[in-house]
């Protein structure tokens, strides 16, 4: 167990948060990557603004399929415990025939899958050694990974100057050992201020020269704010299926709060809360208002425990759609209840 190699963080992190008292779980997020695991050298990046739970989900899949601590406890009660997977298939008769689908069912069962993988976990936030310049913050991840691999495969014989790509690659040569690689927000780097343009390049480059048709590779989760095309132009890491808001709606439901989730706090908060009725009129107004105008658009926390609800966006960046849209909001329940709610 190693810091960035099946090491135990991204399941301490999960962990703490199915303790939380408004836990919403969204481990049925792993039936999707199961499919993917078994293809093997898939790379999918999910971008997301921030708050909408891409962390949580990016130590759910560490978690998940990492060696790095057992965690059969955890999901055992959650709902990728609960059913099997099914998967579509199309069968031709021959060329010149239309298609025409053929359901057959494969039972995938989680445990096969539970922690048996190399998962190489990074928040790119929060790299080892808070490095002030772009080659200090590569060596400080290449230097503890390597170590990692170091410790892992003992057997492997290594040699120095060898890039992170060229271990991992010597890795499965000599032992087929393959790895899932974790990164969460990876392209935060980006908005370092002592990068400059021709440091992004290399930075794409690295990222390339880690992932792309590399035969170590399982699966590539990666996490991010802005998609790929606003950091790349061109072929570089165009091994990636991307998957945002807009383009691509797949996985949607698995980051941010639907509606249904929304009320079904609701519904945990009032069992936890002893409230009057004018009180309860209040909230539950105030927060489907804000529901029908910011749902999809922008994250809702709601501060449970209290009286009162926050958007985060306000107060995570600068947003002033959304802030403009606040005061109006607060008018129409005011008009409603006789009391402001924001």
């Amino acid at each position: 167990m190693g810091y960035y190699l099946n090491s135990s963080q991204a399941f301490s992190i999960y962990e703490s948060e199915t303790k939380k008292p408004y836990f919403v779980d969204k481990s049925a997020m792993l039936r999707e990557l199961i499919p993917l695991v078994d293809e093997g050298n898939n790379h999918i990046c999910i971008t997301r603004p921030r708050r909408f739970g891409k962390s949580v989900m990016a130590a759910m899949v560490g978690a998940f399929f990492g060696r790095g601590q057992d965690s059969s406890g955890i999901f055992k009660n959650l709902e990728i415990a609960g059913g099997s997977l099914e998967k579509t298939e199309n069968t031709f008769a021959n060329r010149n025939s239309s298609p025409t689908a053929s359901n057959i069912t494969v039972n995938y069962d989680y445990r096969k899958y539970i922690n048996q993988y190399n998962v190489i976990y990074i928040n790119f936030i929060n790299p080892a050694n808070l490095s002030s310049s772009y080659a200090g913050f590569i060596k400080s991840i290449e230097m503890f990974v390597i170590r990692d691999l170091r410790q892992s495969f003992p057997n492997v014989d290594y040699w120095n100057e060898l890039q992170l790509s060229d271990f991992l690659g010597l890795i499965y040569e000599e032992t087929k050992e393959k790895f899932i690689l974790v990164f969460d927000e990876w392209d935060c780097i980006f908005h370092k201020d002592y990068i400059n343009n021709e440091e992004r390049k290399k930075f794409i480059n690295w990222l390339a020269a880690l992932t792309k048709d590399k035969g170590y590779i399982v699966l590539s989760y990666m996490t991010g704010i802005l998609p790929i095309a606003k950091y790349s132009s061109g072929s570089t890491i165009n091994n990636f299926d991307e998957y945002t808001m807009i383009k691509q709606p797949k996985f949607s439901e698995y980051f941010g709060f639907t509606e249904q989730e929304v009320d079904m706090l609701y519904e945990r908060y009032l069992k936890k809360m002893t409230l009057v009725l004018s009180q309860e009129r209040i909230l539950r107004f105030g927060m489907m208002a804000i529901i029908r105008h910011l749902v999809r658009d922008c994250t809702i926390r709601a501060r449970l425990s209290r009286l009162f609800l926050i958007i985060v966006w306000p107060v995570t960046g600068p947003r002033q759609a959304h802030i403009r849209r606040l005061p109006r909001i607060s008018e129409m329940t005011r008009q409603i209840s006789g009391k402001r709610l924001l």
